[in-house]
C-alpha cells in the first residue's frame, strides 16, 4: 500500500521521485532494477525515458521536477556529456534552494571528486559544451555539479552489490517521505492522530 506521503490530503506533490539519469549507462540494468524496488513500495515516479537527442529540456521535465517531493540524481561517467541531464540537475539544484525539495546523489561507478571538481570524463564533458553554451552557462553547470556532489548520497563502491545499493536508496527514499508526511500531518488541526493510525493500518496490509 503506498505511503500516506503521496497522498493529495497531506502532500500537494504530484510524484514522489523525480530520477535524473543518463540512459547509457544506466538503463537496462541498475535503473530498471532501481524503478522495480520503488514500484514495489507503490512510491510515485517519474522516469523519462525517452531519447534526449535534443539541445533544450522540455518544459514537461522542468514541470515534473518541481512537482517532485525528491530528486534522484544518478551520476555516472557520462551523465556530464548530456546537456539535457546536466539541465535537469540546475533544476533541481534550483528547487532544492526556494522549495525546499530533497536532492540525493547516487556515484554510480564514479567517484564523487570526479564530479565535485570535474575531472575526468567530466571535465571531458563539459568542454565539449563550450560550443553551445556561454561562459555564463558553463559557470552554472559547474556550480550545480559541484553543489550536487557536496550533497549526503550514495557511492556505489561502499556496496557489495547493486542490489544492496538499492536496498539503502529505497530506505532512504522511504524515510524521507515518512518525514515530510508526519511534518504535513502536525499541520492539520485534529487531524494527525486519526490519519496516524490509518497509516499504521495501510503498512499491516
Amino acid at each position: 500500500m503506498a505511503s500516506l506521503s503521496s497522498l493529495s490530503v497531506v502532500s500537494e506533490s504530484k510524484y514522489d521521485i523525480f530520477v535524473s539519469f543518463r540512459g547509457v549507462d544506466t538503463r537496462r540494468g541498475f535503473l530498471s532494477h532501481l524503478i522495480k524496488a520503488l514500484n514495489q513500495k507503490q512510491i510515485e515516479i517519474y522516469v523519462d525515458y525517452k531519447l534526449r537527442e535534443g539541445t533544450q529540456i522540455s518544459h514537461s521535465l522542468l514541470t515534473a521536477i518541481e512537482e517532485s517531493e525528491i530528486s534522484l540524481i544518478i551520476f555516472s561517467q557520462d551523465y556530464a556529456s548530456s546537456k539535457w541531464c546536466l539541465d535537469e540537475l540546475v533544476k533541481i539544484m534550483k528547487c532544492r534552494k526556494e522549495k525546499g525539495q530533497t536532492a540525493i546523489p547516487i556515484f554510480y561507478d564514479v567517484d564523487p571528486s570526479c564530479v565535485r571538481h570535474q575531472r575526468g570524463s567530466y571535465v571531458d564533458a563539459l568542454s565539449g559544451h563550450r560550443k553551445t553554451s556561454s561562459a555564463a552557462q558553463l559557470l552554472m553547470l559547474k556550480e550545480a555539479l559541484n553543489e550536487a556532489a557536496n550533497l549526503s548520497g550514495l557511492h556505489s563502491s561502499n556496496f557489495g552489490s547493486d542490489a544492496a545499493l538499492i536496498d539503502e536508496i529505497v530506505k532512504r527514499v522511504l524515510q524521507r517521505l515518512n518525514e515530510k508526511c508526519q511534518g504535513d500531518l502536525q499541520g492539520l488541526v485534529g487531524m494527525y492522530e486519526p490519519i496516524t493510525e490509518l497509516e499504521s493500518l495501510l503498512c499491516k496490509e
